[in-house]
């Protein structure tokens, strides 16, 4: 008992003498003698504030309120200290039941006690940590359900206590970051990792997204098998909504950067095509080079360029790029919505609004389809029609309607003046009366076609005509049945000559044909052919038949009479002039140099012929 510090006492109820045994007074720091056995000096040694708890337990175990007397309470040692014990007793009654005496044992546990107070105070500090700490701290059990919460968490997260022991950690995870979490966790249950730290997102009670970095721990037993899981949470929300600004900031700075040099670059493309537009001397030329710059300023996609017809009874493709056996070559201007508004239309596939009646089905959600009008000085001359396959979004759908206008204006700009220039063109080297070429183009063209008969050795023949009788007849009749004269005059000729003869108006009522590779025979024959087709013709003026019609011709060819262009049509010139001295109504083939013209002339006894 002494090395167990197990004291024994007993305790005389009638006399209210106590017997302490010897060690139980040594546990105190006396010898036997400098305690007495009375209850009144042994309990002296009982510390003040716990005599009172002594007092009733042994009170309520002698009435028989409890089986047995225990309580734990302090005494005062002879050194001052304190010592903890463990008190326990038994109440022994008489035959009649009263009780007579009480024995039992003192046990010193102030070891016990100062181990049990230590962790008690450890306990409260690690419990004030837990509560109080800024962190957010939980504990899960091996399914995942929240076993505790501290202040911190709860704050974080808005849940209350009661509603986190009623869930699992997963039932509060974003979505988008359950199954990195569920496998992690599962890692550190099969002990592959001790602990981890992982960036994730939770869903607030709230519904709002809370980002937060948590540190995870196993906590095992004895036997190393994992029983908890603790969890330190730290609030990155703020710093995560920074980061995704500063993100969203340089995406938007990136987007603005690759748009700025996606219309820097379009601009460059535009300006390219209006330098090559402004080059251009045909229509023909500018299809071409509206076709090269609109493949690259719509990469990728399909287009087309459609131009109104003369009679602008239908739109006619004139060019295309992309995949083109997806277009119609030809579009009725009342199917086409940009066309009969003169503003763009747009369709896409991912929403059924008003279709242009010539496009195409759509085979993909991503597809859409763009007219756009070609309008110039009020007038609308046809449509530019795109077809995209993989337009999404909002701004992608701005730019492509933004550059499709833009390209639109410069194609009818360029088009127009075009068309300006060479209806300018053509009244410049055309007569305006007949519609033959005039004698300024006469005098431009003939030169070069004998320049390329001398490089190729091949003949040039040159017929002049003359109307006879023709100042008779405007004098007689009227200078509208003239002018009516002349233009069948003008339109036989050109029913009766190739495309590659050049057919002039020459002055008055006298015409020219040039008639590249034939001989003087062939130039001979073609003349009288002409003579003899005209002279079938009759002019109706006023409800009058009037004719026939007769001409003249004079003949000449490179290189019998000339390698020179005035000196062939000098020589032609001469013999129209014979032709008229003989009787008119004839064909004349030069037999004279163009340096005798002057003398014929002087001798004309026709001078107004």
């Amino acid at each position: 008992m002494n090395a167990g510090r197990v004291g024994i006492w007993d305790w005389d109820l009638e006399t209210n003498e106590i017997y302490v045994a010897p060690n139980l007074k040594a546990m105190l720091g006396y010898a036997d003698h400098e305690i007495t056995n009375t209850l009144d000096d042994w309990g002296s040694y009982v510390y003040p504030d716990d005599v009172i708890t002594v007092m009733t337990a042994a009170e309520d175990h002698i009435a028989g309120k409890t089986p047995v007397y225990e309580a734990e309470h302090r005494m005062i040692h002879k050194d001052g200290s304190l010592r903890w014990v463990f008190v326990r007793g038994t109440v022994i009654r008489n035959a009649a039941g009263q009780p007579v005496r009480m024995s039992g044992t003192d046990t010193d546990i102030t070891e016990r006690k100062r181990i049990e107070q230590a962790l008690e105070a450890s306990q409260a500090q690690l419990q004030a940590i837990f509560d109080h700490a800024v962190v957010g701290i939980g504990l899960v059990d091996t399914q995942g359900r929240w076993l505790n919460v501290n202040r911190s968490a709860q704050e974080m997260l808005g849940y209350t206590h009661a509603e986190f022991l009623q869930m699992r950690y997963l039932d509060i995870t974003h979505p988008d970051d359950y199954a990195t979490s569920q496998t992690r966790f599962a890692a550190l249950l099969a002990g592959e990792v001790s602990d981890y730290s992982l960036e994730k997102r939770y869903i607030r009670k709230d519904g709002s997204t809370f980002w937060g970095n948590v540190a995870i721990s196993a906590i095992c037993n004895h036997q190393g098998r994992v029983t908890t899981v603790v969890g330190i949470l730290t609030d990155m929300t703020e710093r995560k909504l920074a980061d995704m600004q500063i993100q969203r900031s340089q995406e938007r700075l990136l987007t603005g950067m690759n748009r700025l040099r996606q219309r820097n670059n379009d601009m460059l493309l535009l300006n390219q095509m209006s330098h090559l537009l402004q080059g251009c001397v045909n229509l023909e030329q500018a299809y071409h080079v509206v076709a090269l710059i609109a493949a690259q300023l719509f990469e990728g996609q399909t287009g087309a360029i459609y131009l109104s017809t003369s009679d602008h009874s239908q739109l006619e493709v004139v060019t295309v790029w992309g995949e083109s056996a997806q277009l119609q070559t030809t579009i009725d201007p009342h199917g086409c919505q940009a066309f009969t508004s003169g503003t763009a239309a747009l369709v896409c596939a991912s929403y059924n609004v008003f279709c242009c009646d010539h496009v195409p089905p759509f085979s993909h959600d991503n597809d859409a389809s763009l007219c756009v009008p070609l309008v110039a000085q009020d007038e609308t001359l046809g449509i530019v029609h795109l077809l995209h396959h993989n337009i999404s979004g909002y701004e992608i759908c701005q730019r492509w309607l933004q550059l499709a206008d833009m390209v639109a204006g410069h194609i009818a700009l360029a088009f127009t003046n075009i068309a300006l220039r060479e209806r300018l063109h053509h009244q410049a080297i055309h007569d305006a009366l007949t519609g033959l070429y005039n004698r300024r183009y006469l005098d431009q063209t003939l030169p070069h076609e004998l320049a390329q008969a001398s490089q190729t050795e091949s003949p040039v023949g040159l017929i002049m005509l003359d109307i006879d009788h023709f100042k008779y007849f405007n004098d007689t009749y009227g200078h509208d049945a003239g002018d009516a004269m002349l233009r069948i005059v003008g339109n036989a000729l050109r029913q009766h000559t190739r495309s590659s003869d050049i057919t002039c108006r020459y002055g008055g009522e006298e015409f020219t044909v040039v008639l590249p590779g034939a001989s003087i025979e062939i130039s001979q024959q073609r003349a009288e052919q002409l003579r003899r087709a005209i002279s079938t013709l009759s002019i109706e003026h006023n409800g009058q038949v009037l004719g026939p019609i007769t001409i003249s011709l004079g003949v000449s060819a490179f290189p019998q009479h000339s390698s020179n262009a005035d000196d062939l049509v000098k020589a032609a010139d001469i013999a129209l002039y014979q032709a008229k001295v003989q009787g008119r109504n004839r064909v004349m083939v030069s037999d004279q140099q163009p340096e005798m013209l002057p003398m014929v002339a002087q001798t004309s006894p026709y001078p107004h012929l």
